[in-house]
């Protein structure tokens, strides 16, 4: 019987679908992003104007010719694609500010020509090409079986690898240092390496009509034992956000941009997946095992008995003792093991990453990478990293290699043949630094907030709703500060905090005295925003109506 799982993102998640929208794409309004339904503007804009396809053809004409005028200068050139939009087209060449205005507010309103909508933070700086995530049909976010059970073959397959015996793990190490002395290009290199390796505990054996071995066949692959669904969804617009996405560096230095920016699964969101094993294939093998059937594990599934047992902890011969309920249950509590297990390390080698850099950074740059390390401290054990940026320990076999005696030189070698942690000295004559395992990596991508920085892809993998999520924008190295509020500044008290990056409130000078309205751009909770806070805050106007107040700094 297939068992629940819940999924829980303690930061944000992307999983993309390879497409990147375009700011034709796409307009955001009062820090909301919505993609845009093209089809249903033109078909507005045509009713009105027959003629608009022609004057649209003129216009794309124009605007490819001032790219070409600007290629040298990026500012001009960066500026000129930002303003490559539907609504400058509308505004710009249309010039009808009745209909632009209309298609604003049915935007607004997230109504018509509207396909989804998402959180789109004041404070990023604004991109011109967005990563699209994955979605359902009706444009809903969720996390893919596919991806998950990506993650947890890395995990199984570095469970085993750290579990094996000695004897086992010599004789992977000498055949890929044997594969690394081949001849072959440095990604076909990658390929074959993998291959040993998931041949070794994912793939059963078989012999051909000819008696030939057969290794590598998907039908014989262990991982088809296990059933993940895809997971249950959330709308766009409560559980999706755009993220800007930061290259932290660990020596301390200044982050540097990273392009594009990415849709992403807000943190603090929970999804269901449901997880099944094929347990009935594994009492047939076992029947067939004991009756010592003349081909079972002799020319197919050569090699099962002891695969099972290394991946799911599962005696073949033995399996009579469960129910099928309780082989299921058996089988799903070994995962979450194994995934505790792994992932532990992994959390370590993280807190290692953020400690190093809260030491040698400056004060803003401690500070977040602070709050991130005490992230790290609180996350649950069956934690696990998906989808983008997962990062090097994630995604590879490096931290089982590096604590096993009989894999070091291998790993040493692999990271010498892939040139992976060296660095090159750009100087002339100058020497490629050699790799070291406790500089590397030396560089990581985070998601960068007001008052912190967010790893990408954590989610808790549970049997049981997690009660409380530690998360990123509840975290905070408080400090009592007293700030001098300018003459110019518009100031704003917190009536109430709606939610982490929304808040009720009421200002207090200016024209707009006494206007209680919304505010947004940061996340309240973080920065110690409670009922009573007072703030300095931006405001947006048109026709001397306010549209938008953005949250600026802290007062008291």
């Amino acid at each position: 019987m297939a068992r629940t799982l819940y999924l829980t993102t303690l930061t944000p998640v992307h999983i993309g679908t390879g497409n990147k929208l375009q700011p034709f794409d796409y307009v955001v309004l009062d820090s909301v992003f919505h993609k845009i339904d093209a089809d249903e503007v033109f078909r507005t804009l045509y009713e009105k104007y027959p003629h608009a396809a022609d004057q649209l053809l003129e216009w794309i004409d124009d605007t490819s010719k001032e790219f070409e005028k600007y290629e040298k200068s990026n500012k001009q050139a960066s500026q000129a694609k930002k303003d490559f939009t539907l609504l400058s087209y509308i505004e710009k060449k249309i010039n009808d500010k009745e209909l632009l205005q209309t298609i604003k507010n049915h935007l607004k309103n997230e109504e018509k020509y509207v396909v989804y909508s998402m959180e789109y933070a004041p404070t990023l700086k604004r991109k011109m090409e967005i990563q699209e995530g994955v979605k359902t049909g009706s444009h809903e976010l969720y996390i893919p079986g596919s991806s998950l059970k990506g993650a947890l073959r890395t995990i199984l397959l570095s469970s085993a690898l750290q579990n094996s015996s000695s004897e086992k793990k010599k004789e992977l190490s000498k055949k890929i240092v044997n594969k690394l002395a081949g001849p072959e290009n440095i990604e076909k290199l990658k390929t074959k390496i993998g291959t040993i390796l998931e041949e070794e505990f994912f793939f059963c054996g078989a012999v051909d009509r000819n008696g030939r071995p057969i290794i590598g066949d998907a039908k014989y692959d262990l991982m088809k034992l296990l059933h993940i669904s895809d997971s249950t969804s959330l709308p766009s617009r409560e559980a999706g956000s755009i993220s800007t996405i930061d290259l932290y560096l660990k020596n301390g230095k200044e982050p540097q941009r990273q392009a594009p920016a990415v849709e992403a699964i807000r943190a603090g969101k929970e999804f269901k997946v449901t997880v099944s094993f094929d347990v009935e294939f594994l009492f047939t093998a076992s029947s067939l095992l004991q009756k010592n059937d003349p081909c079972f594990g002799k020319t197919e599934w050569i090699d099962i008995e002891e695969k099972v047992q290394t991946l799911f902890n599962l005696n073949l011969r033995t399996i009579e003792k469960y129910t099928k309920d309780e082989l299921e249950e058996f089988l799903l509590s070994n995962l979450l093991e194994k995934i505790n297990n792994v992932s532990k390390e992994m959390r370590e080698k993280e807190a290692e990453w953020a400690q190093v850099v809260s030491e040698n950074s400056k004060s803003e740059y401690k500070n977040k990478a602070a709050i991130m390390l005490k992230f790290y401290e609180q996350l649950p054990p069956q934690s696990i990293k998906v989808g983008y940026s997962s990062g090097f320990y994630a995604t590879t076999l490096f931290l089982p290699m590096s604590h096993s005696p009989e894999l070091r030189e291998t790993e040493k070698s692999l990271l010498e043949k892939f040139k992976i942690g060296k660095t090159a000295d750009r100087r002339p004559a100058a020497v490629t630094k050699e790799f070291s395992m406790e500089k590397f990596p030396t560089s990581r991508r985070f998601e960068t907030q007001t008052e912190s920085i967010s790893p990408m892809g954590w989610i808790a993998v549970t049997a049981e709703p997690l009660k409380e999520a530690p998360l990123l924008e509840n975290i905070s190295l408080r400090r009592e500060t007293t700030i001098t509020v300018q003459p110019n500044e518009i100031t704003a008290i917190i009536l109430e905090i709606k939610s982490a990056r929304a808040a009720l409130g009421k200002i207090e000078n200016k024209e707009f005295a006494g206007s209680e309205v919304e505010i947004r751009g940061a996340h309240f909770q973080n920065l110690g925003i409670t009922k009573g806070s007072r703030i300095v805050v931006e405001v947006k106007t048109q026709n001397k109506k306010l549209q938008s107040v953005n949250f600026r700094k802290k007062i008291s």
